[in-house]
């Protein structure tokens, strides 16, 4: 998972970057469902106790190919890793875009 924290208060001008993975899946309807307890408390602290604007990008199964028993993911895991890495794109653009127009103010 990706974290990019940018603020819109004028007294939080600079931009976070913070990435984070998951080997599994904690997705509803999996055996692990609920038990992600970072994320949760990450954008509780992040968006609303620091009032930062937040984009999470996530990205799923990546012990798949060296945990054995995810093995069975290998086609879920390799679509979930391409909209990872293209969401992380498209975020990291716009965040470049951001950081060039605030420099050339």
């Amino acid at each position: 998972m990706s974290v990019t924290v940018r603020s819109t208060s004028p007294a939080r001008a600079s931009s976070t970057n913070r990435s984070e993975s998951t080997g599994g899946s904690y997705a509803a309807g999996t055996p692990r469902a609920g038990w992600d307890h970072a994320t949760g408390w990450m954008r509780r602290i992040l968006a609303d106790v620091w009032q930062l604007d937040l984009v999470v990008v996530e990205s799923e199964f990546t012990l798949v190919g060296v945990n054995p028993a995810l093995d069975q993911f290998k086609e879920l895991a390799g679509g979930l890793r391409q909209q990872a890495e293209q969401d992380a794109r498209e975020h990291g653009r716009a965040l470049a875009g951001r950081l060039l127009s605030a420099r050339a103010a």
